[in-house]
């Protein structure tokens, strides 16, 4: 029987009505092809995970000069938007928004994480020492995404040329790929980007060539302007810790468990398979893997590639393996 065939077969003819996947081992989940026969299920029981929100104070809006020395008086910690609880599968994700959308860019993280207030003189350095193979990588990526920001990108042809655009005093540093890599090696620190647009997780921080320890994640979203142009927005991400303060710099291998749980793909549909199931128990659904995809596909608010509905289905079937599994056992002991 084929892949296609056997999840067809899963998806028309399982009934879940009744797995604990809060009893599932993950280190012990092989997702190797498995020949599944019908199960007579019965009974989900499933744990609410119930979160305290934290209260912040509303900034109080000033017409005076900003001072980007005191930049935390015109920033708040506001909690992430319902469509991102539901993708995350939690409310502890804070968003340091701030009451001058003109601060919203990385430019101003970097000020604010790394207190770098001479960033654009360490680009310069950057891309002065860096092998020309190197520089000819960096102008290619920049044309390759068109960023709209960088005027003239398609005419650079000296080290001179970028250095001009990017150490430009109006010139504001965006939270394009390209410009991430260049910060990145500067600054040793890796990105995660919640992309607001089109609902996307993008973990940067597993390059082939230079795996940074430190990593920020940053909120990325484009609004138009009163011009009808294009911008950039970005804000920093915090988590919310057992402290009930706000962790933004994270540490490669010292991850909060939620964190842990988004990068790894895994975990991360594992988790909204548990999180689908115990909704549709609670509406008095019939409990399908053609529901708990449908449940799933609504929360995280984006198509799931062939790819990642396959990886799926095979984490589906392993669950379904490993409870019919115990209920042998159960049966065998009596």
């Amino acid at each position: 029987m084929t892949n296609n065939s056997i999840i067809d077969k899963i998806l028309n003819d399982i009934d879940l009505n009744d797995i604990d996947l809060n009893d599932i081992d993950l280190n012990d989940i092989d997702l190797n092809d498995i020949n599944l026969n019908d199960n007579d299920l019965n009974d989900i029981n499933l744990n609410d995970n119930d979160f305290e929100e934290i209260i912040f104070d509303k900034p109080i809006k000033t017409d005076r000069k900003i001072n980007v020395n005191k930049i935390n008086e015109l920033f708040e910690w506001v909690i992430i938007n319902d469509n991102w609880k539901n993708k995350l599968l939690t409310d502890k994700f804070y968003i340091y928004d701030s009451i001058d959308k003109n601060l919203c860019n990385i430019e101003t993280i970097i000020i604010k994480i790394a207190k770098v207030k001479n960033i654009k003189q360490r680009i310069k350095k950057y891309i002065n020492e860096i092998s020309y193979q190197d520089f000819c990588k960096i102008v290619k990526s920049y044309q390759n995404e068109k960023h709209g920001n960088i005027k003239n990108i398609d005419n650079i042809k000296t080290r001179n040329n970028l250095i001009k655009i990017l150490t430009n005093k109006e010139y504001i540093l965006e939270s394009d790929y390209t410009t991430l890599y260049i910060l990145s090696e500067i600054l040793q620190i890796d990105f995660i980007i919640f992309d607001n647009d089109n609902q996307e997780i993008i973990d940067l921080t597993n390059r082939k060539d230079n795996k940074n320890e430190n990593f920020i994640i940053i909120y990325k979203e484009t609004n138009k302007t009163n011009d009808d142009k294009i911008k950039t927005y970005s804000r920093l991400i915090g988590l919310k810790n057992d402290n009930n303060e706000i962790d933004y710099k994270f540490v490669r291998n010292k991850l909060p468990k939620k964190i842990d749980e988004i990068l790894d793909k895994h975990i991360f549909f594992l988790s909204h398979a548990k999180n689908a199931s115990k909704n549709l128990k609670k509406n008095n659904k019939k409990i399908t893997i053609r529901e708990i995809m449908k449940e799933i596909k609504n929360n995280i608010k984006m198509d799931l590639s062939d790819n990642d509905i396959n990886y799926f289905m095979l984490i589906l079937k392993n669950i379904l393996e490993q409870d019919a599994y115990k209920k042998a056992i159960k049966s065998y002991k009596k």
